[in-house]
């Protein structure tokens, strides 16, 4: 997916996050990193696990570079659960 795409699905996710409950919308969106899966589970799990995105610190959303956020709705459900924690956090 193109950065440009990304960025627009990640502000309209937000928008919906922020119309369906409390959480405010924010001015800047948490950047979203595409990464490899061997990285997130070093990051997240230390070893072999089935993770697929993980939201780790204040700014950054961290997404299996295998999903299809363009054309999966499973896709879109993760990074969808992992902006969650990120409104949270505001």
């Amino acid at each position: 997916m193109e950065v440009g795409a990304l960025k627009a699905l990640v502000v309209s996710l937000m928008a919906w996050i922020g119309a369906h409950t409390s959480y405010p919308v924010p001015e800047h969106p948490p950047l979203v990193a595409v990464v490899p899966h061997a990285y997130l589970e070093k990051i997240a799990c230390k070893g072999p696990c089935p993770i697929l995105g993980l939201y780790a610190d204040e700014s950054v959303v961290y997404l299996d570079d295998k999903l299809q956020v363009d054309t999966n709705v499973c896709a879109r459900s993760v990074l969808l659960h992992e902006l969650v924690p990120y409104s949270q956090d505001l």
